[in-house]
């Protein structure tokens, strides 16, 4: 199904139209060591009633622990977000491992609108956080 990802607090589309896919982490992907790979092609995301990052600690909840969980390309978002200004969440050793959450903002309002993971041990995907997005078809 088509949809379209828009900022919760201005509008501003946040994205183009892009595929959104039921399903799963890809049984099928194979580590290939320190580089992050793009989870989706463009134009492609898969919505997962699993979130990516968890924690079974009731007193140490990852910031990316709720669900539904949406996963896109970072191309696909490229145009509409950038990282947050404080650096929050920015921390990794080639990119944001995005473990600290939300990180990226909308450029228009500047409000925090998603996660991106792009570090060489994670996947490379931007996670919208549902507070601060929403979709239209």
């Amino acid at each position: 199904m088509l949809r379209k990802l828009f900022c919760a607090h201005c509008h501003a589309a946040l994205s183009s139209e892009i595929d959104v896919l039921s399903g799963a982490y890809p049984a099928d992907r194979v580590w290939t060591g320190y580089e992050a790979k793009p989870l989706t092609a463009p134009g492609t995301a898969i919505v997962s009633s699993k979130p990516m990052v968890w924690s079974e600690d009731p007193n140490d909840r990852s910031p990316l622990q709720f669900a539904p969980q949406y996963w896109l390309n970072p191309a696909d978002v490229a145009e509409g977000v950038e990282n947050v200004a404080d650096g929050r969440g920015l921390n990794g050793c080639c990119g944001p491992s995005g473990h600290g959450g939300p990180n990226q903002r909308c450029r228009k309002c500047r409000k925090d609108v998603g996660t991106l993971m792009a570090d060489c041990w994670t996947d490379l995907v931007f996670i919208p956080q549902p507070d601060g997005t929403y979709w239209t078809e």
